[in-house]
């Protein structure tokens, strides 16, 4: 019993251990391997790194995912004056192992894992689902139907349109009836937009005009994704060289994981649903409005009106992605990896790097973990939806309301300015000081009875 016990603590010594893990990106001989599992400043940074993997990783959201699997509506809206906190908020290098796991249970649950072309991607990170429903009107108030919104471009746009600063009873001064008192400031509960979106086929005169024009997102990603991909992971790059200049270890290429997961998860990015072509489409089309359900919480109203050819695309197959069963596969790939690159990290650190090497990754991982609380309450975002909203918003503070109405803002949407798919989108909002006011608002667009 004795020689068993024996042979056994003999397999687990350390430097028996040492034997089986020699690491190609260290040379450590048995008596540092030992010199350092007897430093006390191992045990307390590894057990540091372990309590910030814990409350680092609840800290992500899903959005760190569905930005890494779309990049080409995730960056699309990098900016000079975004490109600060592209650089500070948003590196992939920190622990991901919850939402990583969180993440592959609902690809798992919603059957991605069986083969090709089996599953559904709506409601992944994939394609997010935005849970809301629409009701289609007819142009004469009668209801049609009650629908998904599924991913709808447009909602997610408007609700990042901000409500500006306005006076309390601005709007009461151009929605109330005559001789109706205007309500006292401190009768104001909560000021409510109700969103108005026309989307029609872009004419000649559009394309000519001098409208602003946003790029669809389900082409390949351009130049500018894979720049802002390193924006983000300039905190790792410059770690990668202080270590490597200051330290001369070769465990300074670790912080360029991310870098490269994340390149080669753009490189083979899934391909979207563009948009329909619309020259076939028929002029005379009927115009139907489309009533956006927004919870309780949004508090606002959307409506959008157009064609059901322009319209429907949005609320079914745009964006979606394209099935192909390898660069699915790439990106399953690309987020386990995530998932294991802290847990891997913290192995190494404690088993294999220096102590001065190892207390830079713990210092490192706290960095990102409060980079993503802060991230988690941070409005800036360089998406398309959030383009779409800076444009309206750039425009409508151009504009000043002339006798009680207000000018409408538009952009011209699609693959090419002069493209046959290219669409019109008009916007037209109002700002409210009660619930109740935006909700008759919305009746009368859609000539209902309040």
């Amino acid at each position: 019993m004795e020689r068993s016990l024996a042979s056994v603590w003999g397999f687990f010594h350390p430097q028996t251990l040492l034997s089986l893990l020699e690491s190609p990106f260290a040379s450590l001989s048995a008596s540092s391997y030992a010199s350092k599992m007897a430093n006390p400043d191992t045990g307390v940074f590894g057990a540091l790194g372990a309590v910030l993997g814990y409350v680092g990783a609840e800290a992500a959201t899903g959005q760190i995912f569905e930005r890494l699997l779309w990049p080409q509506r995730s960056y699309a809206n990098v900016t000079l004056k975004s490109i600060p906190i592209l650089a500070i908020l948003m590196p992939m290098g920190g622990p991901l192992h919850i939402i990583a796991l969180k993440t592959l249970d609902i690809i798992f649950a919603h059957g991605l894992f069986k083969g090709a072309r089996v599953g559904h991607m709506l409601g992944t990170c994939f394609f997010p689902d935005q849970d809301w429903t629409y009701t289609s009107w007819t142009s004469n108030g009668q209801k049609i139907k009650t629908e998904s919104v599924r991913n709808c471009l447009w909602v997610r746009a408007l609700s990042y349109v901000p409500i500006p600063k306005l006076g309390c009873d601005m709007q009461q001064a151009t929605d109330q009836a005559p001789g109706k008192a205007a309500a006292r400031s401190d009768q104001v509960r909560a000021k409510v937009a109700v969103s108005h979106l026309t989307l029609t086929r872009a004419t000649k005169q559009d394309v000519e005009s001098k409208m602003p024009f946003v790029e669809a997102d389900v082409g390949r990603p351009a130049f500018q994704v894979f720049l802002a991909i390193f924006v983000t992971e300039l905190s790792a790059i410059l770690t990668t060289i202080g270590v490597a200049v200051h330290f001369k270890s070769p465990w300074a290429l670790w912080w360029l994981a991310p870098l490269l997961l994340r390149l080669v998860s753009a490189l083979l990015a899934i391909d979207r649903k563009p948009l329909e072509p619309l020259d076939l489409a028929s002029p005379n089309e009927d115009i139907c409005d489309y009533e956006i359900h927004c919870p309780q919480s949004e508090g606002n109203f959307m409506l959008l009106t157009g064609p059901k050819s322009v319209v429907q695309q949005f609320f079914v197959h745009y964006g979606h992605p394209v099935r192909n069963r390898f660069r699915e596969a790439v990106q399953l790939a690309m987020v386990v990896l995530f998932g294991l690159l802290f847990l891997f990290g913290l192995f190494f650190s404690v088993i294999w790097m220096p102590i001065a090497v190892q207390k830079v990754w713990v210092c490192y991982h706290f960095y990102s973990g409060f980079a993503m609380i802060v991230m988690r309450y941070t409005s800036c975002d360089t998406s398309t939806e959030a383009m779409i909203a800076n444009q309206f918003r750039k425009q409508e503070e151009s504009l000043s309301t002339i006798d009680g109405e207000k000018n409408e803002t538009a952009i011209l949407f699609g693959h090419t300015r002069d493209g046959s798919e290219t669409i019109k989108v008009s916007f037209v909002p109002t700002y409210h000081n009660r619930f109740l006011e935006g909700q008759a608002c919305m009746d009368k667009l859609l000539r209902r009875k309040s």
